[in-house]
């Protein structure tokens, strides 16, 4: 029996590993995890350019009360010069946390009131206004997500994405990114609203709008994650833009991680559905070599999402050969020893290209694919074994000099026999497998002995 049932189509393939149904929520849940750093990094750069303002030359306190929300809120209600005041002390008031989003909540209208200032014609307002949304849609709530959307918040988003301001831009871009995660209702009502038209003229690179194009590509990263809304992202050519930007941006040295982080990461969720979309990503001939120059970044970001992308993409038979046979191959083994979560995606994507056959998985280990990853057979975690478990057992099984450079070069007997009484029932009986049906006989000589 083999350590994973061979499967034929690439599909199919593609599924054996990446996406087997135990594995993708653990690989999700860890993609939210570290989303989670990520925007509370944004977030702070974001919320610390405005959260001081002036007033007459001096700063708001650091500060702001629950009766100090309560006041703002309720004069919300009357138009005049006093309502920019209020809104910059909401605005300074919800960066302080959720707790005072809730004393604003308990305004009655409220909401729909700032909701008219945001969509209004006084510009200064208008800013204010749509930081204090921004503010409001990233609390982690999914309550307040739930809130905005019933509010009729999306339409007025939409507007603002065509803003001449570039702040106004990229404000409702935060937000928009922040309603769209974790809800396929809300994802599913932007697309309704036209939200990949309206993103589209922001798709575009110049040091002059590095933050707004940021914004934007984490919006259609969570549009790509469910896979439902694929087919759109395709039509309205968004796939084919996204491929265009990651080729001229890996040209530019240091790498952006503001823009190249959420990019890469879209890419490898729409390649992660029908192949389809793989093959569309990969008519740009560009595509591989420039993901090749991300492997080799000094940022870490950019390798790990790159591995996911090349995860996703080896589905496609013509893929895995450029990857296996090309000079992508040498810098994915080098991310083999690396820390955890970027190890996990390498060894992943090996087996995907291992599992296509002989050939493939006879070049790896003439590439000296088992030397890094035999090393990995201490690792502590069970993920991380299974997977190179997984690829020890193929290169034994399908290759004629496997067997003996896990032996011989690898030392990886001795590994497995410290696998045989694992903890992890899977883990010793996949260390067992590979002990029984491939060194049975030496095993009888030691024992013999």
């Amino acid at each position: 029996s083999l350590l994973f049932g061979r499967k034929e189509s690439g599909m199919e393939r593609k599924s054996q590993y990446k996406h087997r149904a135990k594995n993708v929520a653990k690989i999700r849940q860890r993609h939210k995890e570290e989303e989670l750093a990520i925007r509370k990094d944004r977030k702070e750069k974001l919320l610390s350019s405005k959260r001081f303002r002036f007033i007459d030359g001096e700063e708001l306190s650091d500060e702001i009360s629950h009766d100090e929300v309560l006041s703002a809120a309720r004069s919300l209600q009357k138009p005049g010069p006093h309502r920019q005041e209020n809104l910059r002390t909401l605005r300074q008031a919800f960066s302080q946390g959720t707790a005072y989003i809730d004393t604003f909540f308990k305004v009655d209208n409220a909401l729909n009131l700032l909701v008219g200032i945001y969509t209004g014609n006084d510009s200064a307002q208008q800013l204010e206004a749509a930081w204090c949304i921004t503010n409001i849609s990233a609390g982690d709530s999914a309550e307040c997500r739930q809130l905005l959307q019933a509010q009729g918040i999306i339409p007025p988003l939409m507007q603002l994405l065509q803003s001449p301001n570039k702040s106004v831009v990229q404000s409702a871009a935060f937000a928009l990114s922040n309603l769209a995660k974790e809800s396929t209702d809300i994802c599913s009502e932007m697309i309704k609203a036209s939200v990949i038209q309206h993103l589209l003229p922001h798709l575009s690179f110049s040091t002059e709008n590095v933050s707004v194009l940021a914004e934007v590509s984490w919006v259609l990263t969570y549009l790509a994650t469910s896979g439902l809304f694929l087919e759109e992202l395709s039509t309205q050519g968004v796939i084919t833009k996204i491929v265009s930007l990651l080729v001229s941006l890996s040209d530019i040295q240091p790498h952006e991680p503001q823009i190249v982080t959420p990019l890469l990461r879209c890419l490898g969720n729409i390649c992660s559905g029908p192949d389809k979309y793989t093959l569309e990503a990969k008519q740009n001939a560009e595509l591989l070599p420039s993901l090749c120059k991300f492997l080799s970044s000094d940022l870490r970001h950019a390798r790990k999402e790159t591995l996911w992308v090349l995860s996703n993409m080896t589905g496609d038979i013509d893929v895995c050969k450029e990857v296996t046979f090309g000079p992508i191959l040498s810098h994915v083994l080098e991310q083999v020893p690396a820390a955890f979560d970027i190890k996990s995606e390498a060894l992943y994507l090996l087996c995907n290209l291992a599992c296509h056959g002989e050939d493939i998985c006879t070049h790896l280990v003439e590439s000296k694919m088992l030397q890094v990853v035999v090393p990995v057979l201490k690792t502590h975690d069970v993920e991380v074994l299974n997977l190179a478990l997984a690829l020890c057992e193929m290169a034994i099984r399908m290759t004629p000099n496997g067997k003996n450079i896990f032996e011989k070069e690898c030392e990886g007997m001795a590994k497995l026999e410290a696998l045989e009484y694992h903890s992890n029932e899977a883990i010793r009986t996949a260390a067992n497998h590979i002990l029984d049906m491939y060194y049975g006989d030496k095993e009888e000589e030691v024992k013999m002995t």
